[in-house]
């Protein structure tokens, strides 16, 4: 988990601050505090006016989890937390006839209890009281977790476990965009596309740079109307 205090600097598949974020040296997203879970830790470079702190928290623990809040709340300084983005993340490649109940526990574990637990830990943070703008939850979802897409890229990519528990993850998506409104907090789902990533394999078609980018402006105009919606990095909207 990462937090990149006043400044909304983050590749989320990418292993240095990414370039995409600025605009003839300036910044595209200024005084905003954010929070990343993720499942990848990698090395960190100083950029300019950006100050990075990191916290190394188990997603999947909630003692861990706990800590990591108290640990945030410390470099907030009394500020409140605008965004909080979960993109941890397992992928299995099971099939009905290969998956095991020890490798479904396992990936719901990450992609679904994992959020849920990091989400109410930083509600509190997140919260904001009436007229004093809105914060926002991003779940780093997948077009695979589509009930309605499913019979297009079955054959060819089963993965059980990761199908369903990402169907999970886009119900607690709306789950909390349901109960967290009257919060100002915003809940939406993203589809980052197939990257080339350990995970998207060098023969994806999209670039770690075409789909943060395209995320970021995403995610830098989002508004009430797009809280509980499921969308792609392009943002079109993705049936359930």
């Amino acid at each position: 988990m990462f937090l990149y205090h006043f400044y909304l600097l983050f590749a989320l598949y990418n292993n240095s601050l990414p370039s995409i974020l600025w605009d003839n040296h300036h910044f595209l997203f200024g005084g905003i505090n954010i929070c990343v879970i993720t499942t990848w830790i990698g090395t960190l470079k100083k950029t300019r006016e950006v100050e990075t702190s990191l916290v190394k928290p188990d997603a999947t623990d909630p003692a861990s989890v706990s800590s990591s809040v108290k640990e945030v709340e410390k470099h907030l300084k009394g500020q409140r937390l605008d965004l909080l983005i979960n993109n941890a993340g397992v992928l299995t490649r099971n099939t009905l006839g290969t998956q095991t109940p020890e490798d479904m526990m396992q990936v719901y574990n990450v992609n679904v209890v994992g959020p849920l637990l990091v989400t109410q830990a930083f509600h509190p943070l997140l919260k904001r009281e009436a007229g004093t703008g809105r914060s926002a939850i991003v779940h780093i979802s997948a077009r695979l977790g589509s009930l309605h897409d499913l019979p297009i890229m079955y054959a060819a990519f089963p993965a059980i476990s990761y199908r369903c528990s990402k169907a999970a993850l886009n119900m607690l998506s709306r789950c909390h965009s349901e109960e967290y409104k009257q919060d100002g907090i915003i809940s939406i789902a993203i589809h980052p596309g197939s990257v080339k990533t350990d995970m998207g394999t060098d023969e994806a078609p999209l670039t770690k740079s075409d789909s943060v980018g395209a995320m970021m402006k995403i995610i830098s105009s989002l508004g009430e109307e797009h809280s509980g919606t499921f969308v792609d990095w392009q943002g079109n909207t993705i049936p359930w």
